[in-house]
C-alpha cells in the first residue's frame, strides 16, 4: 500500500526529484521508472487536459499498490483525469515485461509471494483498461447479440488470465529451482503444466485482441530497441515447451541488432509464430527463429519447424479463427487460425507480410520482411 492520505500530496512533493518516490514496493517503483525512461522520449507531449507518460503511470502505480482511483483525488485541478486506456494497457504490459525480466535475472528486491501479487495486480488493472478500450470499439450500430459476445469474450478472457498467470509464474519458478531441487521427471511434468498454460494465455490474449480489435489499432510510434533482446524474450518464454517435447531450439540474429521499430507488436508476432511452431513439431524435432538482413534496412525474419507440414486443403482455411464444423451445425473456434489471423493483421500494420513455404512431412516456414532501420 501506498503511505496514507494525502498520497497525491506526497508525489507532488518528490515530483521534482522523482515522480515515483511515493510508490512504497521498491520493485514496482524501480519498474515505474525504467519503463518511464524508456517511453518518454518517444512519446509526445501531452496536450492540455491529457495524461503524460508519469502521470499516467502514477495512475497505474495506485492501483497496483492497492489504491482505488475512487479513494483517491487528485487535488490539482484534475490532472489526470484524461487518459487513454490503450496508453494504460501497453504501459501495463511494459511494467510487468520489466518485473519478470528483472526476476529471472534474480535483480528483483521483493519476493516471490509479493512478485505475485504483483502480476495479479496488473491483470485486474489491464482488465479494467480493455474494458474501456472494447466500450470505445463497439460500433454503436451493431446488432445488440454482436455486442454481448465480444463483451462474453473478453469477461471470459478476464477470468482466466489471472489463473494462468500464477500457473506460469509458479511453474516456471519451480523449474528455476527457487523451490528447492527437482528430479529429472518433476522437471518435465512441470514443463508440460507451463506449456499447457503458455499455450492457453496465447489463446486468451488472441480472444481479448479479437473482442477489442485491438490487432487494427495505431501502435505507438517507432523507437530504438535491441534485437537480440526481443528475440531472447520470446525464447525464455518458450523454451519450457520445447524441453517438454525434447524440440532442438535456436534462435539467432545474423545483422546489427539495434534496429528501430515496433518491439512489441513484433514480440508477439514470434510469440505467436513460435508456438505454433513448437505445438505442431513432434518430438525429437527442431524450430529455428533467424533474422537475416536482405537489404540496408530491411530484416527478413523467419520461423521454420520439422512439423508435419501443411497440406493444401488446410492452407486454404489456414487463418480462419471460426471454422465450419463437419458433421453438426454451426461453427468451432480455432486458436491457431485466430493466432495466425493476428499475426498477418499485426504485419500488415508494419507493412508487411506473412508467407509460408511447406512440404508434408518435412516441415513450415513462415517468414516476414520489416523495414528495421538502424538508429541513427
Amino acid at each position: 500500500m501506498l503511505a496514507e492520505t494525502p498520497e497525491l500530496n506526497t508525489v507532488d512533493e518528490h515530483r521534482s526529484r522523482d515522480p515515483f518516490a511515493a510508490v512504497v514496493c521498491p520493485a514496482l517503483r524501480t519498474s515505474l521508472r525504467e519503463v518511464s525512461a524508456e517511453w518518454t522520449p518517444r512519446w509526445p507531449l501531452a496536450s492540455e487536459g491529457e495524461s503524460s507518460i508519469e502521470d499516467t503511470l502514477m495512475r497505474l502505480a495506485l492501483r497496483l499498490d492497492g489504491v482505488s482511483d475512487g479513494n483517491v483525488q487528485p487535488e490539482d485541478g484534475g490532472r489526470w483525469e484524461t487518459h487513454d486506456p490503450r496508453t494504460e494497457v501497453r504501459l501495463l504490459a511494459a511494467i510487468r515485461r520489466d518485473l519478470l525480466e528483472r526476476w529471472r535475472r534474480k535483480d528483483l528486491a521483493v519476493d516471490q509471494d509479493r512478485l505475485l501479487e504483483l502480476l495479479h495486480s496488473i491483470d485486474h488493472a489491464e482488465d479494467h483498461a480493455e474494458e474501456l478500450v472494447i466500450g470505445e470499439t463497439e460500433d454503436s450500430e451493431a446488432r445488440p447479440g454482436e455486442a454481448d459476445a465480444f463483451r462474453l469474450v473478453a469477461e471470459v478472457g478476464h477470468d482466466l488470465r489471472s489463473p494462468l498467470t500464477s500457473i506460469l509464474f509458479l511453474s516456471e519458478a519451480m523449474r528455476n529451482g527457487h523451490s528447492g531441487s527437482l528430479t529429472e521427471l518433476q522437471q518435465h511434468q512441470l514443463g508440460l503444466v507451463y506449456s499447457a498454460a503458455l499455450g492457453l494465455m496465447g489463446v486468451v490474449n488472441d480472444l481479448m485482441s479479437l473482442a477489442q480489435d485491438q490487432a487494427s489499432t495505431d501502435f505507438e510510434e517507432e523507437a530504438a530497441f535491441s534485437l537480440p533482446q526481443t528475440f531472447e524474450g520470446v525464447r525464455e518464454m518458450v523454451a519450457p515447451m520445447a524441453e517438454a517435447k525434447q524440440i532442438a531450439l535456436r534462435f539467432a540474429v545474423h545483422c546489427s541488432g539495434h534496429r528501430v521499430g515496433h518491439s512489441g507488436p513484433l514480440g508477439r508476432v514470434l510469440l505467436n509464430l513460435t508456438t505454433n511452431a513448437i505445438k505442431f513439431t513432434g518430438e525429437g524435432g527442431s524450430v529455428e527463429v533467424l533474422a537475416d538482413s536482405v537489404a540496408r534496412d530491411d530484416v527478413e525474419i523467419s520461423v521454420r519447424d520439422t512439423g508435419r507440414g501443411i497440406s493444401p486443403e488446410q492452407r486454404a482455411r489456414l487463418f480462419q479463427p471460426f471454422q465450419k464444423s463437419p458433421g453438426r451445425q454451426g461453427f468451432f473456434f480455432a486458436p491457431s487460425g485466430l493466432g495466425l489471423s493476428i499475426v498477418r493483421r499485426l504485419l500488415e500494420k508494419m507493412d508487411s507480410e506473412l508467407t509460408m513455404e511447406s512440404e508434408l512431412g518435412q516441415g513450415t516456414r513462415f517468414s516476414f520482411v520489416l523495414r528495421l532501420p538502424t538508429p541513427h
